[in-house]
């Protein structure tokens, strides 16, 4: 019974890897990193603005596999092309890559964004920074491949353009988070540490009353909320979709 359970469980991801190869491996690898997390988690106890050390690495990692098997099933379909191949590998390895940063600053104690602290802070933050908008623009490419391709399913292929494109007006969330606030400024100015580069509440400074896991601020605004319902747009899209295609049947 066993090896057959396995040959089935290797025949689906050999079939679910026809979709796009980098992106379900890229999947599969984000998809380890917070299981790795939640291993450190029990060995490390530190807080990070406080939140546990590997919270952030978890979260990050579960979104992107999220992200990555999700956008592998919108761009099945698609011809390959050269275009399509450095799309989805740039999506890919960098998400991945982004994911391993952020590990890596929990595994020092440091904050992985808005983190300007040192000049290794800097480094990582920067290359974040650069690598997110190379998949900013990327998604918006396959965005593009993917509505100048007419679908047998024309209701899941609206769903899912209209599900990226708002992962993508979302994730520009991320700029303003970004922006340093006025206070950061003047902290800067008077050579004040640790030297922090923008923020995720608003009117209030990172780290407060916040609900659990999420870390969402329960006293302020906080940009994560919309920046997480618009992220997952493409997610929702496609669930709701099939809920309704499978209702149909």
């Amino acid at each position: 019974m066993q090896p057959i359970v396995a040959g089935r469980v290797i025949e689906t991801y050999r079939d679910i890897e026809t979709w796009s190869r980098v992106l379900i491996r890229g999947a599969l690898l984000s998809f380890g990193l917070p299981c790795l997390a939640v291993i450190a988690r029990l060995f490390d106890d530190r807080l990070i603005i406080g939140m546990p050390a590997f919270v952030k690495p978890a979260k990050f990692g579960a979104a992107g596999a999220i992200y990555l098997f999700t956008l592998a099933y919108m761009v099945r379909a698609l011809p390959r092309s050269r275009v399509l191949t450095f799309a989805t590998s740039a999506v890919s390895w960098i998400l991945v890559t982004e994911t391993v940063l952020i590990f890596a600053q929990a595994a020092r104690g440091q904050a992985s964004h808005f983190n300007i602290n040192t000049p290794v802070d800097v480094a990582i933050f920067s290359l974040m920074g650069v690598g997110i908008s190379i998949v900013w623009f990327m998604s918006a490419v396959l965005l593009v491949q993917h509505w100048r391709r007419p679908s047998a399913d024309r209701a899941m292929a609206l769903a899912l353009r209209c599900g990226l494109a708002l992962n993508i007006l979302g994730a520009g969330t991320g700029w303003l988070m970004t922006q340093p606030r006025p206070a950061q400024l003047a902290a800067m100015k008077r050579g004040e540490r640790p030297l922090v580069a923008g923020t995720h509440t608003i009117g209030a400074s990172d780290g407060g009353l916040g609900l659990p896991l999420l870390g969402w601020s329960r006293a302020h605004g906080d940009l994560r909320v919309p920046h997480f319902l618009f992220v997952g747009a493409l997610l929702q899209a496609l669930a709701g979709q099939s809920v309704i295609s499978l209702s149909l049947r």
